[in-house]
């Protein structure tokens, strides 16, 4: 029988970054896949409005704590997303500069949360677990 290596146990604060990081990974999904099929989001702006306001939120309750600038990162992925969403259901095409905007927030709120929790693809956490 062998042994399970067991996670350190996370803060609740730590298990809600990661709990606000999966519901952006998955809207940032949704919108990157309409995008890319050149259709309208199926995800709709009030559904990523609502994801901004509670970001903001946490954002707003952490200032001056651990874990600040990792919901301000949160807080601006979701922000340049849901404007993003925004001028999609508006008909517009965003360029290329707009894209990277997007997905640079996207992937500082990333790097960020992997500080916190191992990353999800394998090679970057085996050695932090092992």
């Amino acid at each position: 029988m062998s042994a399970a290596v067991a996670s350190p146990p996370q803060s609740a604060d730590a298990t809600r970054l990661n709990e606000l990081y999966g519901a952006n990974k998955s809207l940032s999904l949704s919108v990157s896949a309409a995008l890319a099929m050149q259709l309208p989001p199926q995800v709709g702006a009030e559904q990523i409005d609502a994801h901004v306001w509670v970001c903001e939120r946490a954002a707003a309750e952490h200032q001056g704590e651990e874990l600040e600038a990792h919901f301000e990162a949160c807080r601006d992925a979701a922000v340049a997303l849901a404007d993003l969403a925004r001028e999609a259901e508006d008909g517009l095409v965003p360029t290329q500069r707009r894209l990277e905007a997007v997905r640079r927030t996207h992937r500082h709120l990333r790097r960020l949360v992997w500080e916190v929790f191992d990353c999800e693809y394998v090679p970057c956490g085996h050695e932090r677990n092992h």
